[in-house]
């Protein structure tokens, strides 16, 4: 388990990142436009502040006290998550099919967390 590191500034490189990459990409194959941007400004400012910089960041400084296995299980549930969340919260309907991913990713899930304990690991050699 690694315990060190500059989590904070990882996370704000991938949004740095994101932005470089998806900006010019929405301003040429989208509707992007400053009009746009200044009419969203508050539920912009809103979902990157809170739903994505704060949620990230906090994500990303708590894996860096769990095993990788289990920060990939986390990601890995999110979204399954994220679904449950819509439909409780917000009254939001799952489609059949999306219905079906989520029970696919969860059962995955909890198939290799089921497995992966009884696997034994190889003794290592001093």
């Amino acid at each position: 388990m690694q315990t060190h590191g500059a989590p904070v500034a990882a996370a704000a490189a991938q949004f740095l990142g994101a932005a470089v990459i998806t900006l010019p990409l929405g301003a040429l194959l989208g509707n992007l436009s400053l009009a746009a941007i200044s009419d969203a400004a508050p539920e912009l400012a809103v979902l990157g502040i809170f739903s994505t910089g704060a949620a990230f960041g906090m994500q990303t400084i708590a894996q860096r006290f769990t095993s990788a296995s289990h920060a990939a299980v986390i990601v890995s549930a999110e979204s399954v998550f994220g679904a449950v969340g819509a439909a409780i919260f917000l009254g939001e309907r799952l489609s059949p099919t999306g219905a079906a991913g989520a029970a696919v990713i969860f059962g995955s899930i909890t198939l290799l967390s089921l497995t992966t304990d009884k696997i034994s690991k190889p003794a290592v050699a001093d």
